[in-house]
């Protein structure tokens, strides 16, 4: 699908958590365009199942799987929590051009973003929150 702003389909990274599970839900009542995604794949099919959403297994360790699961989404809300997780996916959006929010990393673990955020042309908003330290 063309990234011109005629998708809108979000992917929800770590779905099946506590947050992004209030996520899906809220998605899912208001008939949002959403992909639940995750590395476990029953947890994923059972909130699929429950919310009547698509979902994709895809794990942080396979760049080559990631591109392939963004190729018709707009954007990833990426809320696997710990602060290993983003930096895969961030580079998989960067490469594929597509928008991301981290609304769980540090900013200070997601510096790096602001340097390689030039090279791509959708928004990257690495935190919704400071660290405490700051």
């Amino acid at each position: 699908m063309p990234r011109d702003g005629s998708n809108s389909r979000v992917l929800l990274y770590g779905a099946y958590g506590y947050t992004g599970r209030l996520a899906a839900e809220l998605a899912a009542v208001k008939k949002l365009d959403v992909v639940l995604a995750g590395r476990n794949k029953d947890a994923l099919a059972a909130l699929g199942d429950r919310l009547s959403l698509p979902t994709r297994v895809v794990g942080l360790d396979d760049p080559k799987r990631l591109s392939e699961v963004l190729k018709d989404v707009t954007c990833v809300v990426h809320m696997a929590v710990h602060r290993n997780h983003f930096p895969p996916m961030l580079d998989a959006c960067l490469a594929t051009q597509t928008n991301y929010i981290d609304i769980l990393a540090k900013l200070k673990s997601s510096r790096r973003c602001g340097r390689e955020k030039t090279r791509s042309s959708g928004p990257a908003l690495p935190s919704c929150r400071e660290p405490a330290s700051m």
